[in-house]
């Protein structure tokens, strides 16, 4: 078995991937050089909103309620609040890419695959 605190440490790192994924979720919605307002329409596309409600309440249900099955511990408010910040800074992160020029990215070997226009 676990010890508790490897087993909180763990709980931690599980809440903070899920939230990098929620938010990179709202940044994939605005992928274009100008679209910095992710936020934009954002209740426009139900499907969207419903499966991103849908994940983010399986996880916050399944560690609180049913943290034996999902092996995690439950969280305090300012637990998770810090995973939520930590798992936000994916929004910088997409800000911050679309400011830098394309010339630093041509090198990338992918880079000859993408064309947003």
């Amino acid at each position: 078995m676990k010890s508790e605190s490897k087993q909180h440490h763990l709980t931690y790192v599980f809440e903070i991937f899920v939230f990098l994924q929620l938010f990179n979720m709202i940044n994939c919605r605005k992928i274009g050089k100008k679209d910095f307002n992710v936020f934009e329409s954002f209740f426009h596309n139900w499907y969207f909103i419903f499966f991103f409600c849908l994940i983010g309440g399986v996880q916050f249900i399944g560690t609180q309620y049913f943290h034996v099955i999902f092996r995690t511990l439950k969280l305090t408010r300012t637990e998770w609040g810090t995973c939520i910040v930590i798992g936000s800074t994916n929004l910088i992160w997409g800000a911050v890419l679309k400011v830098l020029p394309d010339t630093w990215f041509k090198r990338l070997e992918g880079a000859k695959l993408v064309d947003e226009d």
